[in-house]
C-alpha cells in the first residue's frame, strides 16, 4: 500500500514477495534488497509498534523494510534524474532460506534484467555511533546457512563388550565438533 501511495505498481513474486521498479527503462538496472519476513515470536518489548500477532521482526526486518520503502520514495521523488532502473526487491522467508530461491525463480532478476544488486542488515549490540554505515566490500564474507542430512549407524551391543559395538552418539559428537571447528577457527 505505501509503494502504491508513493506511485509505484508493485508486483506480488510467490504469496508475499513484491518488486517494484523507478527510473528509465533502457539502461542498467541495480537492485535493492531487502528482507522482511517475521519469526515466530511473542514480542516482549513495551513499544507503541509491538507486534500483536504472535510474529515479530526479531532480526531488524521491520527496519530493512522501513529503509527501503525510504529508498523508494527519495528514488520516487528524484526518478527524473535516474540514468537508468533500480528494482526494489521486498524479500520474504529470508529466515527459512525459501525466499530468495522464490524471488529468483519468479524472475525478479529479469524484465529488466539486474546488472547489479546491493542489500543492507542491521548491526545490533554493536557499538558504533547513530549514523553509521560499513561497507564490506565484493570480497567480503556473511553469514550463512545450509541444510544438509548426516546419517550415523552404529551398532548395538552388550554393556560388557564395547569393543563390538559402534557408538553412534560418540561419531556424532565428533562430527559435530569438527564441522563447528570450520566455521569458528578455518572461516574468515
Amino acid at each position: 500500500e505505501k509503494l502504491k501511495e508513493m506511485g509505484y505498481t508493485p508486483r506480488r513474486i510467490g504469496e508475499c514477495g513484491l518488486v517494484a521498479t523507478v527510473g528509465k527503462p533502457g539502461g542498467k538496472c541495480f537492485l535493492l534488497r531487502s528482507d522482511m519476513d517475521a519469526l515466530p515470536v511473542q514480542e516482549q518489548a513495551d513499544v507503541e509498534f509491538k507486534s500483536t500477532n504472535g510474529n515479530m521482526h526479531a532480526c531488524g526486518h521491520d527496519c530493512h523494510t522501513a529503509a527501503l520503502l525510504g529508498a523508494a520514495q527519495l528514488l520516487k521523488a528524484h526518478e527524473s534524474e535516474l540514468e537508468g532502473m533500480v528494482k526494489l526487491m521486498f524479500q520474504p522467508a529470508e529466515e527459512t532460506m525459501d525466499g530468495g530461491k522464490m524471488m529468483i525463480e519468479g524472475g525478479v532478476l529479469e524484465d529488466p534484467k539486474v546488472d547489479a544488486a546491493m542489500s543492507m542488515h542491521v548491526m545490533s549490540n554493536v557499538p558504533l555511533p547513530v549514523g553509521t554505515l560499513l561497507f564490506t566490500g565484493v570480497h567480503s564474507k556473511f553469514a550463512a546457512v545450509d541444510w544438509f542430512t548426516i546419517h550415523v549407524t552404529g551398532k548395538g551391543c552388550h554393556g560388557a563388550q564395547p569393543h563390538n559395538g559402534i557408538d553412534p552418539l560418540n561419531a556424532m559428537a565428533h562430527i559435530f565438533l569438527a564441522l563447528q571447528t570450520i566455521s569458528a577457527r578455518e572461516v574468515d
